[in-house]
């Protein structure tokens, strides 16, 4: 019972950390919001390191708490600005899981940019719009394979193996492979896929879990679906 309640508040902390599966395109949620205030507060508390050493501060107490504040509140709003940009330029709002945590930081140059081009706009000139995300099934698969279940079902599983679980159009053998790898995060968090499953059972995985969550969470478009695994 304990061992099943540490994983899921380690489950928990996984969605509060990260934006999302780090090496996969990712749309805009709470959770990148959250991965903004965690930055924001690791710069904060190396600017608290910095201002602590520093001799100059006449009120040390109240310097830190202004940093530990100020730094998360700058971050997200250097990247709601950016999102902003983002949105008037047509641009869907799904970024790679690691952008994210840098995303705030470069939006301030992204808003110098956004600004030349409204400008442009004005002046009549269309600007390219980005071409829509795509992840080839081969990519997608390698991926998986890489993760440790408890990232699995954390980035993909949730809520997508229960619905998956509940509208029964799975296979048998398909079915088996989704609640292992369910029941496999509880038991063995941080086993690897690949080292658990074989290669049918990983392609399962993807076909069933991998490419719905991408698809219909992320909105990214799986391409190079080999003939018979859908």
């Amino acid at each position: 019972m304990k061992s099943q309640q540490s994983q899921e508040i380690l489950a928990i902390l996984l969605k509060i950390f990260t934006p999302g599966p780090l090496n996969l395109p990712v749309k805009f949620s709470w959770r990148v919001l959250t991965s903004w205030l965690v930055t924001g507060w690791a710069i904060g508390l190396l600017a608290v390191f910095a201002a602590l050493t520093s001799s100059s501060l006449t009120n040390p107490g109240a310097a830190v708490v202004g940093i530990l504040f100020s730094f998360p509140i700058v971050i997200i709003v250097y990247g709601l600005m950016g999102l902003g940009i983002d949105l008037m330029r047509g641009k869907k709002l799904s970024r790679t899981g690691w952008v994210w945590y840098i995303y705030p930081i470069v939006s301030v140059f992204w808003v110098a940019i956004g600004i030349l081009g409204i400008i442009v706009a004005l002046a009549g000139v269309k600007l390219p719009k980005e071409p829509t995300s795509k992840i080839s099934y081969r990519d997608l698969l390698d991926l998986i394979s890489k993760m440790s279940s408890l990232e699995f079902v954390s980035d993909f599983g949730d809520p997508v193996i229960d619905d998956l679980l509940n509208e029964g159009n799975l296979k048998s053998a398909e079915r088996t492979t989704v609640e292992n790898a369910k029941e496999l995060a509880i038991s063995q968090p941080r086993q690897l896929l690949r080292n658990a499953f074989n290669s049918d059972e990983l392609n399962q995985l993807t076909a069933t879990i991998g490419i719905t969550t991408v698809q219909r969470v992320h909105g990214i478009e799986v391409v190079n679906i080999p003939a018979g695994v859908i």
